[in-house]
């Protein structure tokens, strides 16, 4: 799951942003934990869901400091 979100995320991150991606994946994250929680067939299905949706976080934070910090290098290598 994580694998193909480092894959998937950036492109998701640049296309809708990266707070509207970090919404939408928490909203994701949320619906395979109840999912995982009410299953005993497919877990490894939400698990593998979970850490993709997941996966969106360092992205999306990346790219709202980058857009924070766009005339201030020093202060984006800081906040990293």
């Amino acid at each position: 799951g994580a694998g193909i979100g480092k894959v998937v995320n950036g492109f998701v991150c640049k296309a809708i942003g990266g707070r509207v991606a970090g919404s939408v994946y928490m909203v994701g994250l949320a619906l395979f934990s109840l999912l995982l929680s009410t299953t005993s067939s497919i877990h490894g299905y939400a698990i593998a869901g979970m850490e993709f949706c997941a996966s969106i976080m360092w992205t999306a934070s990346s790219v709202l400091m980058a857009n924070k910090y766009e005339h201030d290098p020093p202060r984006f290598t800081a906040a990293i």
